[in-house]
């Protein structure tokens, strides 16, 4: 659980139609947005005018969540399917887990497509495990205490820690990430007091016992599996999040197979293929994916997968 938070969601406030507005025109007469959420589809805000005055804006959600229609050991989405909302900083979030596993963690494809300078803050996510990985275009960020901003490519991924203090500066145009996150319910809070980048260089930071990993896909080598036709680039982000969660890029070879799950006693898993034709097995469930299809599971650990096409490339992210 998030040992961190110290936010209370309230009941009371203000109701709006539409929150942005609503904290536009706050803002407009002196205002700060200090706390939102979730980040997928923004319904709540807590704003300060920086002499002790609070208030709390709830809006009602743009449309019905959508329910899966699939068993939760065996969640597909295929490429663009399923709609996308508009979330934080204009950010378009793609659900990939309708039905959250109760409420354990949510996958999101997450686009931007106009390039240039994004409208993003310094802020911080109160979570369990949370890890971003590039899937296409390429995207700028700064994080508290790891130094200058540093761009994102296809294969690039970090985690960031709970408390970890972050940006977005600008991206490519069409750009594409992979975020996975525990819970799946979590606030944002800004960080007005932090200017990014900091000066400062501390890789061994602990941020609520975690640390800070940069995975940077043309750096690291690729290391045979103990199938003969795998192959894997390991983050270290499972090491560095005390097993809170992983993320492991595979290729696989046609005939070949590797489990799914990472992390001993993973909760959760999400895989995104990358390149490719693979097939994942769930207790006897059976799905063949392709570029840019996902799959999750609440039992990661029951899942195997079987490249299908000469050579497949994936991502794996496991959450305990």
């Amino acid at each position: 659980m998030v040992a961190h938070s110290r936010l209370h969601l309230v009941t009371d406030g203000i109701d709006v139609t539409d929150l942005a507005a609503a904290i536009a025109e706050r803002e407009a007469i002196g205002y700060r947005l200090d706390t939102i959420m979730p980040a997928d589809d923004p319904v709540h805000a807590w704003m300060s005018d920086g002499s002790g005055a609070t208030i709390e804006l709830h809006a009602p959600p743009r449309g019905p969540r959508e329910a899966s229609n699939d068993d939760s050991r065996l969640v597909v989405r295929r490429g663009e399917e399923g709609g996308t909302g508009d979330g934080r900083a204009g950010m378009a979030y793609r659900d990939l887990v309708p039905g959250r596993f109760g409420g354990k963690v949510i996958a999101s494809h997450i686009s931007i497509e106009s390039g240039g300078p994004t409208a993003d803050y310094p802020h911080h996510h109160e979570i369990d495990f949370q890890a971003i990985v590039c899937v296409a275009g390429w995207v700028d960020v700064v994080y508290e205490d790891q130094g200058p901003p540093f761009r994102m490519v296809p294969g690039d991924c970090v985690v960031q820690p709970p408390t970890i203090g972050h940006r977005v500066l600008a991206s490519s145009a069409g750009l594409a990430v992979l975020e996975v996150a525990s819970p799946s319910s979590h606030p944002t809070h800004r960080r007005h007091d932090l200017t990014l980048p900091t000066g400062r260089v501390i890789p061994d930071r602990d941020f609520v016992g975690q640390r800070f990993v940069r995975h940077i896909a043309a750096d690291s080598d690729w290391v045979p599996m103990t199938d003969a036709g795998c192959e894997q680039q390991s983050t270290g982000i499972g090491a560095a999040t005390g097993g809170a969660g992983d993320v492991n890029f595979i290729r696989i070879g046609r005939g070949s197979a590797a489990p799914l799950a990472m992390t001993y006693r993973a909760s959760a898993g999400v895989l995104l293929v990358q390149a490719g034709e693979v097939s994942i097995d769930v207790d006897g469930r059976t799905a063949t994916l392709e570029t840019d299809d996902s799959v999750s599971t609440s039992e990661p650990d029951a899942a195997i997968i079987t490249g299908i096409a000469e050579s497949s490339e994936v991502v794996l992210v496991s959450v305990r």
